[in-house]
C-alpha cells in the first residue's frame, strides 16, 4: 500500500487556462484537512473560504484541481502566484499536509504538517498539467 507522501507525489493537475512554462507559485486546496476525507459540500465550503482569503489578500490565482493519475480522486484548489512563505502559511491555516511549490516551472512537493518529510522535486510542472 502506498503511503500518503507517495500518493501526493503522483498527483496530476487540470486547469482551464494555461500557465507560463516558467511559472512560480503554489497549488493549494482547503479540502480534506490533515488527509481526513470530508463530504463534498464541506470541502466546497472550505474551498470557498480559501477563495475569500486569496481575494482579500489580493493574490493573483487560477482554479486548479489535483487528481490521482487515474482520475479516481480529485481535490479542487488554486494555483496562487505568490511565494512559498505565503503558501506555507495558508496551508497551515487550512490544515493541509503539504502543498505543491512550483519554482520557475519545476514542481516540488513541500511538506507542511507532514514534517517528517523534506521537499521533493517532482519534475516539470507542465508535464503534469492538462488544460481543459
Amino acid at each position: 500500500m502506498k503511503n500518503t507522501w507517495h500518493l501526493y507525489s503522483e498527483t496530476v493537475f487540470s486547469c482551464n487556462q494555461w500557465l507560463p512554462e516558467d511559472v512560480t507559485g503554489f497549488v493549494i486546496t482547503a479540502c480534506n484537512p490533515r488527509g481526513e476525507l470530508l463530504l463534498a459540500p464541506t470541502n466546497l465550503l472550505r474551498n470557498n473560504v480559501l477563495l475569500n482569503e486569496l481575494e482579500f489578500a489580493g493574490y493573483r490565482f487560477r482554479a486548479m484541481t489535483g487528481w490521482a493519475p487515474d482520475f479516481s480522486h480529485g481535490e479542487a484548489g488554486w494555483f496562487v502566484f505568490a511565494d512559498l512563505a505565503a503558501g506555507k502559511a495558508l496551508a497551515q491555516q487550512f490544515e493541509q499536509n503539504a502543498i505543491y511549490w512550483v519554482e520557475q516551472g519545476t514542481l516540488n512537493l513541500y511538506p507542511v504538517l507532514l514534517t517528517e518529510h523534506t521537499m521533493t522535486t517532482l519534475g516539470r510542472f507542465r508535464s503534469r498539467v492538462r488544460c481543459v
